[in-house]
């Protein structure tokens, strides 16, 4: 996981004044965070600070990368002092956010916990202390807060099977004892789709959501791991989709027995879609005549733009659905895009993380079964 790109969520949610709602919960920090001096009233605007912020995220961008690269004891001697201080500086902005926006208050301290984590994992002095006086502190909230913040940053540096187990158990410990808390819920997502060790470990986090929390944040992380959990549940049967194409002919999957499907959720106005699109032409060109095919299910909020899109990029000529209303994808509960699901010969969901596994994927589920492929040939060809 990208460093900056955790932070930069955080800073998205804690400074937009555009939305009540702040992205998805499962990566977003806890609501508070412990701080050692009250947020005072900011004399600059907002946009001024969310310029900086942006700026500090972009430098982290460039010379932290990848989050990993912190926890590697050799590499983070080097690189622990370029990132610490930005880090730090994010931690001020977003203290003065706090003061310029008040209302989202709450938010910035909440972004703010994941920078201490993740200074912490770091393996920062000043952030070990900070969290350690505020675990002790007689406030009973900032005093959950540091220690919540303590375990995540623990999550991050104790990446072994045994050692998250034991946080986890904490973790539980403390839902029970906080069970109306936003925090926790907030942070057991974060672990479940961060730094686990194995998908157990993630399964874990979010049962202690289910089981041991009624807060309000809880309550809605529910409904959003039953829906990725409904999704699990159908890795390895049939998968079904049918829609309408770009040219208003009805498709369904059966038309494609005995292909390897990609489907590609994705959209003209999304740029990491658009960047995909050199390696499914390339990867579409070289194994189509082996059985591959791909199907588009595009989020576009307008047919024309497809359209020009598909026209333009010569060699994208497989079957596209337009998902107008956005049936499609929220039945199969996609909430960010490019997602990439990968259908075997047999017409089995294989995976619903295809992308980025495309390359060694694809020829490795083209050779299984490739022997009654023959005999698996629809009879007619779907129309693009």
């Amino acid at each position: 996981m990208k460093l900056a790109s955790l932070l930069t969520l955080a800073v998205a949610a804690a400074v937009s004044l555009s939305t009540a709602t702040f992205g998805q919960v499962a990566t977003t920090a806890p609501v508070t965070a412990p701080t050692t001096q009250a947020a005072t009233q900011s004399a600059r605007a907002i946009q001024d600070i969310l310029g900086d912020l942006q700026q500090v995220g972009q430098d982290l961008d460039t010379k932290v990368g990848d989050m990993k690269v912190l926890l590697d004891p050799a590499k983070r001697a080097k690189l622990a002092p370029i990132a610490s201080p930005l880090i730090w500086r994010m931690c001020e902005l977003l203290d003065e956010a706090a003061g310029a926006a008040p209302r989202f208050a709450a938010q910035a301290r909440g972004q703010k916990l994941i920078m201490l984590a993740v200074l912490k994992s770091a393996g920062d002095d000043k952030a070990v202390k900070t969290l350690t006086e505020a675990s002790a502190n007689t406030d009973q909230a900032i005093a959950l807060d540091a220690k919540t913040a303590n375990l995540l940053g623990e999550w991050w540096v104790k990446d072994d099977a045994v050692a998250q187990k034991a946080i986890l158990e904490k973790m539980s410990v403390l839902t029970k004892a906080n069970p109306t808390s936003d925090v926790l819920p907030q942070t057991l997502a974060l672990m479940a789709t961060a730094g686990n060790a194995n998908k157990e470990l993630a399964k874990q986090a979010k049962d202690i959501i289910v089981k041991d929390s009624t807060a309000p944040m809880a309550l809605m992380l529910k409904e959003q791991i039953e829906a990725d959990r409904k999704l699990e549940d159908m890795i390895g049967k049939p998968f079904v989709l049918s829609g309408k194409t770009v040219d208003d002919k009805d498709f369904a999957m059966p038309q494609l027995k005995g292909k390897v499907v990609v489907i590609d959720f994705w959209a003209t106005w999304c740029p990491p879609c658009r960047e995909e699109t050199p390696n499914l032409i390339k990867l579409y060109q070289e194994y189509q005549k082996d059985g591959l095919e791909i199907v588009g299910v595009s989020l576009d909020r307008s047919l024309d733009p497809l359209k020009e899109y598909v026209t333009a990029n010569k060699g994208m000529n497989w079957i596209q659905i337009w998902d107008e209303e956005g049936k499609i994808s929220k039945g199969f509960n996609i909430e960010s895009i490019p997602q990439m699901f990968v259908v075997d010969r047999a017409g089995n969901l294989h995976t619903t993380e295809g992308r980025g596994q495309l390359e060694k994927l694809i020829p490795t589920l083209l050779k299984a079964g490739a022997t009654t492929q023959a005999a698996t040939q629809p009879t007619t060809q779907p129309t693009r």
